[in-house]
């Protein structure tokens, strides 16, 4: 089995308002609304690509995804759903590992 491995670096801005909508709502104007997805994407030599997803939910807290497209941007498959963006994001695919690590930069 082939691994594909990328690190996604965020400033300490991005992370603490992403930390926000995955744990607050009490401000619903300050809420990931649901028509809002924050992504960044990692692209695999063989074409393939990891959008890691932080979506929005009108009623509730965002939740967090990991996506993995073909080149043509269809769809292969998806994580399940998670209440964290930062850490090890890894989906199998085709007879590859797919690794995303989103760190915090320091």
């Amino acid at each position: 089995m082939h691994l594909f491995e990328k690190t996604i670096v965020l400033d300490p801005q991005t992370v603490k308002q992403l930390q926000y909508w995955l744990t607050d709502n009490s401000d619903t104007s300050e809420r990931l609304s649901v028509d809002d997805t924050f992504v960044r994407t990692a692209k695999f030599e063989d074409g393939f690509e990891l959008d890691i997803k932080c979506c929005g939910c009108d009623d509730d807290v965002a939740w967090t995804e990991a996506v993995l497209f073909y080149s043509n941007g269809q769809e292969a498959c998806h994580s399940e759903v998670s209440d964290e963006y930062i850490g090890d994001w890894e989906i199998e695919w085709g007879g590859a590992v797919y690794r995303v690590h989103v760190v915090q930069k320091t």
